[in-house]
This record gives structure tokens, sequence and C-alpha cells, in this order.
């Protein structure tokens, strides 16, 4: 259990996974611990070899930032219109409605360095059966970094259970999401009256 492996080894471990081995086998053959298989697909799953490794450098160096996961965490309005002008996302121009709506929100999960906003995402939902992700975003300076996989893992935990979880997922983000659990939705065509032009 205490052998050393590469980011190279783990992104391979994970492929394994994604190709339908059982978990139980990974164990077996790698000589891996159950947590340790979880907490390489936390940090790592959708990633490839080249992204690891770039990470695991940084760690080395010491750069990887301190981020701070919650949610249950308060937000405030400068803070988070900055978030969002940085992505260039047009709610931005409503405050007081993206504000209320984010405070409303079933589920709202922050990322944090030293305090300061660098990621947010949000779940509506009828509480039992059905949940949303509507937004979910991070500030351009810290993408790939991790913190969207983090704040996603949470909100997928929190709602494991639930029969649907949906999301829209622009282009760029489709690979992202599908690292994380996520699938086209059959023969559905998402559909909506948009009053921004960011999309």
């Amino acid at each position: 259990m205490n052998k050393r492996f590469t980011e190279e080894q783990i992104i391979g471990v994970l492929k394994e996974a994604e190709a339908g081995v059982k978990p139980a086998e990974l164990y077996r053959k790698h000589g891996i611990s159950e947590m340790m298989y979880y907490n390489w697909k936390a940090k790592y799953d959708g990633m490839t070899a080249s992204e690891a490794q770039q990470l695991g450098a940084l760690e080395q160096d010491g750069e990887t930032m301190n981020v701070v996961v919650s949610l249950e965490d308060a937000i405030d309005q400068d803070e988070v219109i900055e978030l969002y002008r940085a992505n260039g996302w047009s709610s931005a121009d409503k405050p007081i409605e993206l504000m209320a709506a984010l405070r409303g929100s079933h589920s709202l999960v922050t990322a944090r360095v030293e305090g300061r906003l660098l990621g947010l995402a949000n779940a509506i939902s009828d509480g039992h059966l059905v949940v949303y992700f509507p937004h979910m975003l991070v500030h351009p300076d810290s993408h790939r970094q991790g913190i969207g996989r983090s704040m996603m893992n949470a909100l997928l935990e929190r709602y494991r259970h639930f029969h649907q979880l949906m999301l829209t997922a622009d282009g760029d983000a489709v690979q992202f999401y599908e690292a994380m659990g996520f699938a086209r939705a059959g023969r559905t065509v998402p559909m909506w009256i948009y009053a921004g032009t960011d999309h």
C-alpha cells in the first residue's frame, strides 16, 4: 500500500475504471485501497496524464492553492459580480436578481482561497427526485486547478440518491461533465427562452 504511483500510472488506473473494470479488481490488481482509489478519482478524474503531471509538479513546488469548498458559505454581492463578470456571464447585469436566485437555491457551493471567492455553483431541486445545476463557474485565473471538479463532487455527493440530475453544458464543458459521470440525455433537446447573449 506504500507504493508511490506516478500521475501517469494513476490516470492509467482511472482509465481502466472508465473502460469497465470493477473497482474491487483494480484494488487487487494494483495493490491499492478503496480510499486511495476514490481520492484519486476525486482529484484526477477527467484529466489527461499531462494535466495530472502538471498538477503534481505544482504540488511538489508548493504552489497549489489551499482551496476551501463549502456548502454552508455566505456570499457577498461584490465578490459574486466580480466572478460572473470575469467569466463574461450576462447575469452579472442583474445583480439583485442574481443574488436572490443564488441565495434561494436548494444548494449553493463555493470555493475560496484565503477568503477570495474563486468558484461557485448552485442547484435547483424539488428536494426529492430531480435536481438541476444551472450555474457552475470558476475564475478564469484558476481554471484547471481542480476547483470545478471539487465543487461538482460536493453537489453530486449531496444529491447522489436522486432519480435525475440535470444540467445544460456549454460545448467546451461537455468533456468535463462527461468525466463527472453525466451523459447526453438520450434523444432530448435542451430548449429555452433566454434573455442573455453569452451562450
